[in-house]
């Protein structure tokens, strides 16, 4: 079954803090909670990394890396454990040949998926994150399979940081016999766009607004389609997410997730022997609810600290290739 874990002990930015003393080995830099102890990597595992990142104090941005992976052979991945400091998100992409070698971190568009040169394989929200795959199921990667990590980062505090994003690959053993997995990535960008007062677009202020519904009808290439895990994705004025399993997007139909925190969202798994499954018509409906704190209406954009992201991640196979969908 798949598995993601993080640990919510402590506080959002101590979390981080305390990974970056982990990270990069400063003595006496932990403090407002316990000491986290870091497992070793995981054997036998690759290992890609972004970073370390020079963050100014408040700094926000988002950069990338792209290389190649070191395998010789053809790679089934069955697990991918992430671990990072001072990163809203980071994102593990697969990409196409001929991609630079590109080990030093450079400014990049945030969720650049339409690009049809890389497919997103997973996202990690929390300090720590991993998931298993299915038993007999794998992301299958070329030779010196080609990659980019994305890495959204931002400094809170008021001191400069090091930010760094670690990513582990763990190979299926030689010899087994694996259906491919892939994801899908659906947005409801434009119910962030509407006008919920009749006066401007976006989230009014200082009031709590539920979104109208967004749905996604699975294509027909995609009726046979195992899904494995569901996750959400919002930034700070999410209060709730729901996802629901139905034909029509104005009615809920079998409720499949739900999440109220937005730092560390909920990560829904399916065991290999009932995955979650859909008949001809039915498809993902979501709704996400937010509270504007803010004196500004709040829109989709790409900032943690400014704008708001309505966002649905589903894990699924056999592929039919990585889907993209802004609503």
């Amino acid at each position: 079954m798949p598995t993601y874990r993080f640990d919510a002990r402590v506080p959002f930015w101590t979390r981080h803090a305390l990974a970056l003393c982990w990270a990069i080995g400063q003595a006496g830099c932990s403090s407002g909670g316990p000491a986290m102890d870091m497992p070793p990597p995981p054997a036998n595992a690759i290992r890609v990394a972004l970073g370390p990142y020079a963050l100014s104090p408040g700094q926000e941005t988002t950069v990338c890396v792209t290389g190649y992976l070191p395998n010789s052979l053809p790679l089934d991945v069955v697990r991918i454990e992430t671990r990072q400091t001072y990163s809203h998100h980071i994102i593990f992409y697969r990409e196409t040949e001929g991609v630079p070698d590109a080990p030093v971190p450079s400014a990049c568009p945030p969720l650049d998926l339409l690009s049809t040169s890389r497919a997103a394989l997973f996202i990690g929200e929390t300090p720590t994150a991993s998931m298993d795959l299915p038993t007999g199921v794998a992301y299958r990667l070329g030779s010196k399979a080609p990659f980019r990590i994305e890495g959204h980062f931002l400094n809170a505090s008021m001191q400069p940081q090091q930010a760094l994003a670690e990513i582990f690959l763990s190979p299926a053993p030689s010899g087994s016999a694996m259906q491919e997995a892939d994801m899908v990535f659906l947005s409801a960008s434009s119910q962030l766009n509407k006008s919920y007062d009749g006066l401007k677009s976006g989230l009014p202020p200082m009031r709590e607004t539920t979104l109208d519904s967004a749905f996604w009808a699975l294509p027909s290439d995609m009726q046979g389609s195992k899904f494995f895990a569901l996750t959400s994705h919002q930034h700070r004025l999410g209060t709730h997410f729901s996802i629901s399993k139905t034909s029509d997007a104005g009615a809920v139909g079998q409720v499949l997730y739900e999440n109220t925190d937005w730092e560390h969202p909920k990560f829904q798994v399916y065991p290999h022997e009932a995955p979650l499954s859909f008949a001809p018509g039915e498809g993902f409906r979501w709704v996400c609810t937010f509270r504007n704190t803010t004196a500004g209406y709040v829109k989709f954009g790409q900032s943690a600290e400014k704008d708001e992201m309505c966002i649905l991640w589903g894990y699924y196979y056999p592929s039919q290739g990585f889907r993209v969908e802004f609503l």
